[in-house]
């Protein structure tokens, strides 16, 4: 394509960036090619504010659903994002180029447990951390929505988990994660999936208007219904960051 088109995602959902460009043709790539451009793509700077819902409903349960905030600021050097849910449970997470990723859980936990927990929502997929892992192997391609995938398995470095990611072969762009404990589970169900609903253009950027997870014990669902998005400018991060207020973390990051 001539001109650029940059997607963020939450995701996890979950925020990142990738490219629609016509230089580079994913399928003339190898697998370590392919996925160090999905990790980098040569993208500009951007920015995403975005507030909606998130629901879930446990395997015979009923529907529960909290408003939900998330801030992303993607610079050449890394990603910056703030999720808050129900405006009191946040985590703001910092992602480094090489992939490194920090969480900083803030405010105060949602009674009887995280709401991230109870939603199957990990706050590292937000920077899709998971794009970082040891590759393992290339399956075979497919179809995911009618865009055609490349299929790269990856697996955690202390081995705590295995993803299969389907990569949109000429956009770079992950459109769904499936996670599973080990190698030997890969034949079977996945623990969690990770798949985007549908996007939505603003500014010339597309994001992930909703997206999915879903697993064994429930579904969940993520709906921005409000977005703000463009090019950051110099005193952007102070403009989407700087009014913070200080909390002590009251929210624990295990098993988030």
């Amino acid at each position: 394509m001539k001109r650029r088109l940059h997607f963020l995602l939450l995701s996890l959902a979950l925020a990142g960036a990738g490219v629609f460009s016509g230089k580079v043709v994913g399928a003339e790539l190898s697998a370590g090619e392919f996925l160090e451009r999905v990790r980098h793509p040569a993208a500009a700077e951007s920015y995403a504010r975005m507030k909606g819902i998130m629901q879930h409903r446990p395997d015979g349960g009923r529907m529960e659903t909290l408003p939900v905030a998330l801030t992303v600021l993607i610079r050449r050097d890394g990603t910056r994002a703030e999720l808050l849910i129900d405006g009191r449970e946040g985590y703001r997470i910092n992602q480094k180029r090489s992939g490194e990723t920090r969480v900083e859980p803030f405010g105060t936990t949602l009674r009887p447990e995280p709401a991230a927990r109870r939603f199957g929502l990990r706050p590292t997929d937000l920077s899709m951390s998971f794009l970082f892992y040891d590759l393992v192997r290339e399956e075979s391609g497919t179809l995911v929505k009618g865009i055609p995938c490349r299929v790269l398995v990856l697996e955690a470095p202390d081995r705590s988990e295995v993803v299969r990611v389907y990569v949109a072969r000429s956009y770079f762009f992950p459109l769904k994660a499936e996670f599973f404990a080990s190698r030997e589970a890969l034949s079977g169900d996945p623990v969690r999936t990770l798949e985007t609903g549908s996007f939505k253009k603003k500014n010339d950027l597309y994001y992930a208007e909703i997206l999915n997870l879903y697993g064994p014990d429930g579904r969940s669902r993520v709906h921005f219904s409000e977005a703000e998005l463009g090019t950051p400018d110099a005193a952007a991060e102070e403009r989407l960051f700087g009014k913070e207020k200080a909390a002590t973390p009251s929210v624990p990051q295990e098993g988030v």
